[in-house]
Formats: C-alpha cells, sequence, structure tokens
C-alpha cells in the first residue's frame, strides 16, 4: 500500500514554482549557480531554520454599532445625510444574500493594507481573505458597509477604502462596497471583486478585529 504524504495540490503547486525558476533562469533573470547552489542543501534535506515573522499589529481604526436597523431604513439615513448611493450599492442591498441583524452589536475595525496580508504584489481576492484569516481578522457582515458608511462622515477628501466582505451578486457582477469620497462628495459604491481578482499592495480593506473571549 502506498502512502502519500503529499496531496495532488501540493505537487502542482510544486510543479508550478519548479517550471516558474527554470523559466526565470532560462531568460538570465536569475543566474544559474546560485540557483544550483541553493538547490543542493534542499535535496539533501538540509533546511535553514526561518525566524518566526510576527504579524504586523493593526490598532483598531474604528469602533461602530452594527445591526438593528433594515437595509431600507439604512439606505434612507445615508442619504438623508447627503451621501450619494451608487445603483450597484442600492441593488446589493436588496439582494437575498445582504442581511441585518436585529440586535446591536459592538464592533471593532481595522484598516489594512494587503501588502500586510499577504507581501506578493498581485495577490487574488482568496489570496487575501486567507492572509486575514491567519492575523485572526474577520471579514465584515455586509452591513457593516452601510453602518460605516454613516459613521465615517468626516472621511478625508479623495480616500477610497473597501469592505473585506463576502461578495454580492448584484448587476456588475460579485460586489464588495466601498466607502469614498470624491471632491468632497461622500459617495457609497459597490466595486466588483472577483475571487480570482488581483489586489496592489497599497489597496487598503477594512476587517472586524474579534474581541478577546478571555
Amino acid at each position: 500500500m502506498t502512502i502519500h504524504v503529499v496531496t495532488d495540490e501540493q505537487l502542482g503547486q510544486l510543479a508550478r514554482r519548479q517550471n516558474e525558476l527554470f523559466q526565470r533562469v532560462r531568460r538570465g533573470v536569475i543566474p544559474i549557480r546560485p540557483v544550483l547552489d541553493g538547490l543542493q542543501p534542499l535535496i539533501e534535506g538540509r533546511f535553514a531554520v526561518q525566524p518566526a515573522v510576527q504579524p504586523p499589529d493593526h490598532p483598531i481604526w474604528k469602533t461602530i454599532i452594527s445591526g438593528g436597523a433594515t437595509g431600507k431604513d439604512l439606505l434612507a439615513e445615508i442619504r438623508a445625510s447627503d451621501v450619494i448611493v451608487s445603483e450597484w450599492a442600492e441593488d446589493m442591498v436588496k439582494r437575498p444574500a445582504f442581511t441585518t441583524s436585529p440586535e446591536c452589536v459592538e464592533l471593532d475595525l481595522v484598516l489594512v493594507p494587503v501588502r500586510d496580508l499577504k507581501p506578493e504584489n498581485g495577490s487574488t481576492t482568496m489570496d487575501v481573505w486567507a492572509g486575514a484569516q491567519k492575523l485572526k481578522l474577520e471579514l465584515c457582515p455586509a452591513e457593516v458597509g452601510l453602518h460605516l458608511r454613516l459613521a465615517y462622515l468626516d472621511q478625508p477628501k479623495g480616500e477610497c477604502v473597501r469592505l473585506a466582505m463576502q461578495q454580492i451578486m448584484s448587476v456588475g457582477g460579485l460586489s464588495v462596497f466601498e466607502l469614498a469620497d470624491f471632491n468632497g462628495q461622500r459617495q457609497l459604491n459597490a466595486v466588483l471583486v472577483r475571487p480570482g481578482q488581483e489586489w496592489g499592495p497599497e489597496d487598503r480593506l477594512v476587517f472586524v478585529r474579534p474581541r478577546s473571549t478571555d
């Protein structure tokens, strides 16, 4: 009986990285001698012990109260606060996937650049979500986007932040809420976010930081 100590997916990852390394060496991006010297210890099973990397500490950015209102009521309050609500954002609120809690709860939010979640430039949405989970950060309930919009009426001019949340299908496709200020006009928008979409290292996302239960 053969016992596989690695999965087919892991072997596939190894093959893809091996091919990428081969192509870089072939193009002359990486000199071959350091590659050969570096591979030999791996082949022999000699691995350097890497020091543990401490994840960056992200202080609480805002604490808000979420829940206790319907999506319809929240939209009305947002518009009454002189905030533009895009067609896509309004459509998201009307979708069955958008839910609200009748109970109010206090949530601590953090604003995190993608580079802190997964350093490689061009990380996909799924990579970013997984990186946040490793930092013990949680995706926001969708209704947080509306409550945060009301709580962030002093948003700096020109700033744009997006909610890390489970995407909701809108007229534009799978989307998340975006809070923006364009030329002094506050907006609640919806932006397309596919699972395989690439993110830049400077993109910033809002997550929930769970409170300790100790």
